[in-house]
């Protein structure tokens, strides 16, 4: 996908997501430039409280890690109140087997959670409690009709001095981001005061409470209730078309409805303008990654 053999800069940190094999260590993908520096594993998912993990599994998780000399990370979803109870037993078990490990939050209530009761552990500010404009289809915008495009387009919640200051005051060091389709303001951007972990080669479109894989009618089933879950989200992706594209023509995002979620996938030049960015001393330092895409 990226043209790019080795870093252009100073290389990004490595994590990946753990596959359903925990035994086996998740490969950094081709695309990546070289030194490919693993140095973290994760597990859990932003989606859907569904998908975090049994209290066996993340004890797994955290053997694995540990024979591998890695970190590991335990990504969490927005959250009910039932959820939370179930995050409060995994917390206490990631601080006995992991401490000091990343927990990438995107709730503000698993935040206080986390802070008010786990503070060994380390909070990261995931990507769907981080803001950003994320729309597909701002590419296909004629910038003229706008007389430009809007500078908010490019920024995201973690450019505001007061945000930084407001997950500061939690104890919050990083953030993490998204490489929209139309790209990032990489000035604004440079001037963060954050860590910043990048998503890449996918970039979060949406996420609700709806699970079309669940039940087709969508809005009838919610991923939070019933009892039908098969957790087929974990391999299954279905392509959508872009209907505000000429069909069957190149330029075209690739979409994926995966759960309760829309994702699109980086085209190889905008894929090569992240990793660019994040070669940069100011840019973000570590790379969020899928070993396969679905």
């Amino acid at each position: 996908m990226s043209g790019l053999r080795t870093w252009p800069g100073r290389p990004a940190g490595l994590s990946l997501h753990l596959g359903q094999d925990l035994g086996t260590r998740p490969a950094a993908p081709a695309w990546l430039p070289q030194p490919r520096r693993v140095e973290r594993v994760r597990i859990g998912s932003s989606l859907c409280p569904r998908l975090l993990p049994p209290l066996d599994r993340l004890r797994h998780a955290a053997r694995s890690a540990l024979s591998w000399t890695a970190r590991l990370e335990l990504e969490t979803p927005v959250l009910g109140d039932g959820d939370l109870l179930h995050l409060d037993r995994l917390l206490d078990a990631l601080e006995q087997i992991g401490p000091a490990a990343d927990v990438v939050v995107n709730d503000w209530g698993a935040l206080r959670l986390l802070r008010r009761r786990h503070p060994g552990l380390t909070p990261v500010i995931g990507r769907v409690l981080h803001r950003q404009v994320r729309d597909p289809r701002i590419p296909t915008v004629d910038p003229q009709r706008l007389g430009g495009w809007p500078a908010a387009w490019g920024l995201g919640s973690a450019v505001s001095p007061s945000w930084q200051a407001l997950v500061r005051s939690w104890g919050v060091e990083r953030v993490e981001l998204d490489w929209p389709l139309h790209g990032l303001d990489t000035e604004a951007w440079n001037a963060v005061d954050l860590q910043r972990s990048l998503h890449l080669p996918y970039v979060l479109v949406a996420s609700g409470r709806s699970c079309v894989q669940r039940d087709p009618r969508g809005a009838v089933d919610r991923a939070d209730g019933g009892d039908r879950c098969d957790l087929s989200c974990r391999h299954t992706a279905v392509h959508l078309e872009a209907p505000w594209t000429t069909p069957g023509g190149d330029d075209r995002p690739t979409l994926l409805r995966m759960g309760n979620a829309e994702l699109a996938r980086l085209d190889p030049e905008a894929l090569q303008r992240a990793l660019s960015w994040a070669a940069e001393r100011a840019g973000a330092d570590r790379i969020v990654v899928f070993p396969e895409g679905p």
